[in-house]
């Protein structure tokens, strides 16, 4: 029974070996296409850095504009004393009321005239003998803040506050009624610093630019300048007392400035 079988095999065997020996005889190869020839070795695999396609640049920019301002703001005060308090209270009303007058008389609108600030302080005297403080009479302060919408008469105002019995000048304040286009200009400037700015890192890097930036933050900026004077009430009071000649008041230049922070892609 298994004779058969066997004598198959050996058949088979034998095609197998035979179609070997033809095949090394005509030059070919068991080897697989790829192995390597004996004594050779394998190349290292080289490998590339992925280049820069793309990112994001952050700059901030800045931007200001000059400006002439246009309103002023002075604070004038009027200070009495008196041994009674009613007198004081009295001759400071009085005074007060005249000052007032007398802004009102140089144009100066009901509306731009504000108080401020009013007081009433004992005055002590101190006995050395005794050792001991007693009341010796009241100072009563009144102040009322001006608005100047007549930049160029600043000075008058000080004069007639003065010469109606206003003895303290506290502060004069010079800033722009309205600041809108001027902020506006300086937000543009700001664009521009920033763009400038983007550029040149770009060309650091040797990337392209985008033509717009995907987002712009408008950072704190001075969009409502002042400039302050205090202005020493002795000085401007003997100023006002002491001579014919009006007293001068330069208001200068304020600066508006814009802050934004710009993104770039590349």
């Amino acid at each position: 029974m298994n004779k058969p079988r066997i004598f198959k095999n050996a058949a088979v065997a034998a095609a197998i070996f035979a179609a070997v020996i033809t095949m090394t005889a005509a030059g070919g190869s068991l080897a697989p296409k790829n192995a390597l020839a004996a004594g050779e070795t394998e190349a290292p695999a080289t490998t590339q850095a992925p280049a820069v396609t793309s990112g994001s640049i952050t700059v901030t920019g800045q931007g200001s504009v000059k400006v002439k301002p246009d309103i002023a703001y002075v604070s004038v005060g009027v200070t009495t004393s008196n041994e009674d308090v009613k007198t004081a209270q009295s001759d400071n009303a009085n005074t007060i009321t005249a000052v007032i007058d007398a802004l009102k008389n140089m144009g100066i609108a009901e509306a731009d005239i504000s108080t401020s600030g009013y007081s009433v302080y004992p005055n002590y005297s101190y006995d050395s003998n005794k050792g001991t403080s007693a009341i010796s009479g009241y100072q009563v302060n009144n102040y009322v803040n001006v608005t100047v919408r007549n930049i160029d008469s600043v000075g008058a105002v000080i004069d007639a506050a003065a010469g109606s019995g206003a003895n303290n000048i506290n502060s004069i304040q010079f800033s722009i009624s309205d600041s809108t286009n001027y902020y506006a200009q300086a937000l543009a400037l700001a664009v521009k610093n920033a763009k400038t700015k983007a550029v040149a890192l770009a060309s650091a890097i040797n990337v392209k630019l985008s033509a717009a930036p995907v987002s712009i933050t408008e950072n704190y900026g001075n969009n409502m300048p002042t400039t302050y004077y205090d202005a020493g009430t002795a000085n401007i009071m003997a100023a006002s007392a002491e001579s014919a000649a009006p007293t001068p008041i330069s208001a200068g230049q304020l600066e508006i400035t814009a802050n934004i922070s710009v993104v770039y892609n590349y």
